[in-house]
Formats: C-alpha cells, sequence, structure tokens
C-alpha cells in the first residue's frame, strides 16, 4: 500500500474518473502551453473547465455525427455551402462572443479559473481535427491530446 487514497485523483486507476480528468488535464496544459494559447498561469488555472470544456464538446460533437447518420439535416438558406460539422463549429464559436472594456477583461481574466472566450474557442478546437477538416485549414497532431475524458 503506498499510502494514498484508491480514489485519490493522483493514483492512476483509469476507473477512477477523477485520475482520468488529471491526466486529461494535464495534457491539456501542456498542449494549450506548447500552442501559447495563454500564459502557463491561465492555463494552469483553469485546467479543469478547459477538460471539461473540450469534454463537453466532443460529446455534443458525437451527438450531431449520430444524428447525422441517421437523418440529413436541415440546411439553413445562405448556409448551403457549409457542412452540419462546420455550422456545429460556427455555433460554438459564436456562443462563445462576448464584448467587455479592456478593464472588465483585465478583472474576468484575473478572477476567473477559466480562460477567456477567445482562449477558450482556440485551445478547444486544437483538440478537433474535424474542425480543421471542414474548415480546410493546416492541423497539428503534436497539439492533439486524443480522447479526452
Amino acid at each position: 500500500h503506498n499510502g494514498s487514497s484508491p480514489l485519490s485523483p493522483y493514483s492512476g486507476s483509469s476507473s477512477d474518473p477523477r485520475a482520468v480528468l488529471h491526466q486529461d488535464s494535464l495534457c491539456l496544459v501542456s498542449k494549450y502551453d506548447q500552442a501559447s494559447i495563454d500564459d502557463q498561469t491561465s492555463i494552469l488555472r483553469s485546467k479543469t473547465e478547459s477538460t471539461m470544456t473540450v469534454a463537453a464538446l466532443r460529446q455534443a460533437y458525437i451527438t450531431l455525427e449520430d444524428i447525422l447518420e441517421l437523418e440529413k439535416g436541415l440546411v439553413l438558406p445562405a448556409m448551403e455551402t457549409f457542412d452540419p460539422q462546420a455550422i456545429f463549429f460556427l455555433s460554438f464559436a459564436q456562443s462563445l462572443c462576448t464584448q467587455r472594456t479592456e478593464q472588465q477583461n483585465d478583472i474576468d481574466r484575473t478572477s476567473s479559473n477559466k480562460l477567456l472566450e477567445r482562449q477558450s474557442l482556440i485551445g478547444a478546437l486544437t483538440q478537433f481535427p474535424e474542425f480543421h477538416h471542414y474548415f480546410y485549414c493546416g492541423y497539428d497532431d503534436d497539439w492533439n491530446c486524443g480522447k479526452i475524458i
């Protein structure tokens, strides 16, 4: 017995969701730092929130893929040239749009345990080769952590 609780996030047990969350968070911290998403302090402070954002976005994307497999989605007028997956990523980006003063930006960045919206968006999209596929832009596999949670 090594003295650590079997439920410790550091126990390395793959059956313990906290251990998986901790491992995924460490990977994202490394990849976000490598991609210069934000400064290291902000990345570290937001690691759990960032991991949950990527996991939730991944689950929503999987659900979209399942729906599209069963039925062809309706295409919105003037969006006929976009794949439904591209619209999914556009909607996610739009959901993060904000306007604030520089002073409010500083307050929010300092007092929050999550990245600001722009950094969160950029970071999350580094984990989605699908985004890069549907928008025809380059993708760096070295920035990807693989399956998050």
